[in-house]
């Protein structure tokens, strides 16, 4: 008689982690309720942060130039004194400005 290994059931894969790309443009759609709000990367950061807690300020920043290029989001410059910033950490430096908040396309 030939010995039969019974099979355990396999364990349901986890649901899919939804990109850091998905989640940002979520956060960006969600704080921007019209074209002329803006929402702070530092707020989109924790947005994120919250769906995907390993993100890493540098996943983060790569993931908003994307969209930048892509023309899914704006990054909006920060147009007042650099001494006014309230945290270095979340600007992006782009294009020869510093970026410091994200919007809709117009």
């Amino acid at each position: 008689m030939i010995a039969t290994r019974t099979r355990k059931p396999s364990r349901p894969l986890p649901p899919a982690v939804p990109a850091i790309e998905q989640v940002a443009l979520f956060a960006v759609r969600t704080r921007c309720t019209d074209k002329y709000t803006v929402a702070p990367l530092a707020a989109v950061l924790d947005d994120v942060r919250q769906v995907l807690p390993s993100c890493t300020l540098g996943q983060f920043h790569d993931c908003c130039r994307q969209l930048h290029a892509a023309g899914r989001i704006r990054l909006e410059a920060w147009t007042r004194a650099m001494a006014m910033l309230p945290s270095l950490d979340n600007a992006i430096f782009m294009s020869g400005e510093v970026m410091y908040a994200a919007s809709l396309p117009v």
